[in-house]
């Protein structure tokens, strides 16, 4: 394991970064480029999406790989987890695709029909949801990117994040009836762009639906009916694409090699491992050796962010961040 001081904006202890300190497999396909989700566990254990195989491994906080569950989906691209004990579930939102590298090709392996699927912990299937029954999935797919639960009992929602397809972000019951789908804030300006992650922020009396608007390089802030709050930190944030909270503060994973930290009211007072300046550089986040062919970056380096995706922060405080590389890449911010 590699470990790094490194300083979080709002907080006076110290972190330390940390690589290699969970038990991985290697990937069994070279090409296989992560495009992964992340989650905690009642217990403290995380969940790590494979980078390569459509399964999740449970993690200790110690790094150690306690099982891992075979999971029904072509991706598992965002996870909620559900219950506790024995009545734990997780919801997994499947875009319906898998990203390999096959020498100087992307290649889209899967049907490119999502679906989102609640499972058990053994994998089994217990419900599915499929294309919603909105006009515009007569002419968009149905690509989903995230899932979230808000409210108890009878009152609970099922949100569904439609990131890659329709750009829409839908309303179920939990047995599956859906309830609508929004389309954004209340002027065409604001219709989401790629509604990549969502996020139950109740740092507030009033809890609050937070969409990570990623190509609308936004926040935006809806109540938990749908009805549209307010835009956070828009031109100020790249690629929004996963949303945590630390305490009363947030962090949010910017696809374009950063984690953004926000204050309570929602400016942003610093960034962790910002490493923008790759971003433009050519076929990033991946690089091409001499035959052209799309490789793992040699530019990935401890210390900076390459292209964050997947995020988690556990009761410890400890900040996971899983990254959208070829190969995978597990990152750990633990106070030290």
């Amino acid at each position: 394991m590699t470990t790094l001081s490194v300083t979080i904006p709002g907080l006076s202890r110290p972190y330390t970064w940390e690589e290699g300190w969970a038990d991985l497999p290697a990937p069994g396909d070279p090409g296989a480029w992560a495009h992964p989700g992340l989650a905690v566990l009642p217990s403290g254990d995380l969940l790590v999406v494979d980078a390569d195989r459509p399964e999740v491994h449970v993690v200790t906080p110690a790094g150690t790989r306690r099982r891992t569950i075979p999971l029904p989906v072509s991706e598992a691209h965002g996870i909620t987890v559900e219950g506790s004990g024995t009545g734990l579930a997780l919801w997994v939102a499947d875009p319906g695709f898998k990203l390999r590298i096959r020498g100087p090709e992307r290649i889209f392996e899967g049907p490119r029909a999502g679906r989102v699927v609640r499972v058990g912990m053994d994998g089994r299937i217990l419900a599915e949801i499929g294309v919603p029954p909105h006009p515009l999935y007569r002419e968009k797919p149905f690509q989903p990117t995230a899932t979230l639960l808000t409210g108890t009992g009878s009152a609970r929602t099922l949100w569904v994040a439609d990131g890659y397809g329709a750009h829409l972000v839908h309303r179920y019951r939990p047995d599956g009836e859906w309830l609508g789908a929004i389309e954004g804030g209340d002027d065409a300006e604001l219709r989401f762009q790629t509604p990549h992650a969502l996020f139950l922020d109740d740092r507030r009396a009033e809890p609050e639906l937070l969409v990570a608007d990623r190509g609308g390089r936004r926040i935006q802030a809806f109540d938990l009916d749908g009805r549209y709050r307010r835009t956070i930190a828009a031109g100020e944030l790249t690629s929004p694409s996963i949303i945590a909270r630390l305490g009363d503060l947030l962090v949010v994973g910017e696809l374009n090699a950063s984690l953004a930290v926000l204050d309570p009211d929602d400016r942003i007072i610093g960034r962790i491992g910002d490493r923008v300046e790759l971003v433009g550089e050519p076929d990033w986040p991946n690089a091409r050796d001499a035959r052209g062919d799309l490789v793992r970056s040699g530019r990935i380096a401890q210390g900076g962010f390459h292209a964050p995706h997947g995020l988690a922060v556990d009761e410890t405080g400890a900040i996971h961040v899983a990254e959208f590389v070829i190969g995978g890449r597990l990152i750990r911010l633990r106070p030290a």
